[in-house]
């Protein structure tokens, strides 16, 4: 993972209740091609190495559906989202650590995935509970939305 120092500037996520993470799903190592935020869905490429595939984009074909169910009570700029529907995308989740000791530098929005970091992809199912911040949507989050995904972003249907 790499840090920016421009607070807010990244999305963060966090695969809450995820099957994938309990064994019941795949989870890949893609390597990537461009900077990503946690929580940022793509689709598993060729084989790079043995347990490391590279990244694909996000064809129209593959979809991602959700419902937001609730605010994070702990974080006013997280939300918790069901997904309704299994997808073959992967949820991009590196856990952020920072060098630095200080507190500031800790902020979860200052953490990405650069382009050629090798990144865990958590496998979707439905009913499984993943967490992302306001950053992640296109459109105001707001609970009982539904979502789906496009360019990079969770779309919120109006």
């Amino acid at each position: 993972m790499a840090i920016d120092i421009v607070k807010g500037s990244h999305g963060y996520a966090f695969p809450a209740k995820v099957l994938a993470g309990m064994g019941g799903a795949h989870q890949f190592n893609i390597t990537t091609t461009a900077n990503h935020d946690n929580g940022e869905l793509v689709n598993r490429g060729d084989w790079n190495s043995f347990d490391n595939y590279l990244e694909a984009s996000v064809a129209a074909q593959n979809s991602f559906a959700g419902i937001i169910q609730q605010v994070n009570p702990d974080d006013s700029h997280a939300w918790y989202v069901e997904v309704t529907a299994d997808t073959d995308l992967l949820f991009l989740y590196n856990a952020p650590v920072s060098e630095y000791p200080e507190k500031e530098f800790q902020d979860l929005s200052l953490f990405y995935n650069k382009s050629g970091d090798v990144v865990r992809g958590y496998s979707l199912r439905k009913g499984d509970i993943i967490m992302l911040s306001d950053v992640l949507f296109d459109g105001t989050p707001e609970e009982e939305k539904t979502l789906t995904y496009k360019n990079g972003k969770y779309v919120v249907a109006e």
